[in-house]
């Protein structure tokens, strides 16, 4: 099976314009690739293929859901212009439909765009198109290097446009992805001041919030370890919050009534992250619960030393412990939010 490269949709600007050519040449060193549709206009919702590499001509019995189809980008046209996608069949996932397209019509990048190598250190987070909304969290990079294309910018959000590897690969119709175009955020060192901002930002991501399918088959988003399902979770708390590659990468602990915000907790039939404690209430953040996610400041508390809502077996430290004056009140993140 060949191995294809992962091509999410980026901005979307307001005029239409073929891809630079250093952009061209750069992008088909990784082709094939796959992708969400970015057209050039905003008010798209659903893109046509044309009848066949030469026409202007739209196949209007065909079109496909812009913010929902994920493509993989086979090869575009010297100029620019054409790109010709592959989607999977709907009577067949895993099978692939190959159909040319105007570019303009499913992808878009700035014109000030400029392929650049990328080095950084730290987590470097990988997103995709979310409709108006805030980018969908995905994934992450494997290798500490991308290729960097552009900024995007979300309501006075930055997020970098990079071209890397991922961290799996992924099946697209009969295509297996390797790589990702995607935007990005990168996580640098994880001071225990900056939990505060990322704990609440990981309580916003779209793909961590309740309703969203999370079940024992569920695989972490931001590690390659196997964890499944609430294990998969807190594995990705982990990683999000402290650039950890598994949930118990923190400093143990057996008490119960050590417990503080930020930690990691594993209880007989279940793990949980807590985001913060205040006194003797947890507020606490866990996965694969009736197969989606669960933020509670209910479901587990302090009671004489001993957790109540579940049978603690151990856990892991990854903040610092409060000092005396906190002792007591707001341990973590802030409970109240």
């Amino acid at each position: 099976m060949k191995i294809v490269l992962l091509f999410f949709a980026m901005a979307i600007t307001a005029m239409a314009a073929p891809l630079q050519p250093e952009i061209v040449a750069k992008i088909r060193d990784y082709l094939p690739a796959t992708f969400y549709a970015m057209p050039a206009r905003a008010s798209t919702r659903r893109i046509y293929p044309l009848i066949s590499a030469t026409s202007n001509t739209y196949d209007r019995k065909r079109s496909f859901d812009v913010a929902n189809t994920e493509f993989a980008l086979l090869e575009l046209s010297d100029d620019g212009k054409r790109a010709l996608l592959a989607f999977a069949d709907a009577k067949d996932k895993f099978k692939s439909i190959e159909c040319w397209f105007k570019t303009e019509d499913v992808l878009d990048l700035p014109k000030t765009t400029k392929a650049e190598d990328l080095e950084f250190e730290g987590l470097c987070l990988l997103y995709h198109r979310n409709g108006g909304k805030r980018p969908y969290l995905f994934g992450r990079s494997h290798n500490p290097s991308a290729v960097k294309l552009g900024e995007f910018t979300y309501k006075r959000e930055k997020f970098q446009i990079v071209l890397t590897e991922m961290l799996r690969v992924r099946d697209i119709g009969d295509k297996c992805v390797a790589y990702a175009l995607a935007y990005a955020k990168i996580h640098g060192e994880a001071k225990p001041e900056l939990y505060e901002e990322r704990v609440q930002t990981m309580l916003a991501e779209d793909a961590y919030q309740p309703g969203v399918h999370w079940d024992n088959g569920s695989k972490p988003l931001l590690a390659k370890v196997g964890n499944g399902g609430c294990a998969a979770f807190v594995t990705d708390f982990a990683a999000y919050n402290f650039n950890k590659g598994n949930f118990n990468e923190g400093e143990p602990f057996d008490k119960a009534s050590e417990i503080r915000g930020g930690d990691v907790l594993r209880l007989d039939g279940h793990f949980i992250a807590v985001v913060s404690r205040n006194g003797d209430k947890l507020f606490t953040f866990d996965g694969n619960c009736n197969s989606t996610f669960r933020k509670s400041k209910t479901a587990y508390s302090i009671v004489n030393g001993e957790l109540k809502g579940g049978k603690f077996l151990r856990g892991w430290h990854y903040m610092p412990p409060p000092t005396e004056k906190a002792t007591g009140k707001k341990r973590g993140a802030s409970a109240g939010k």
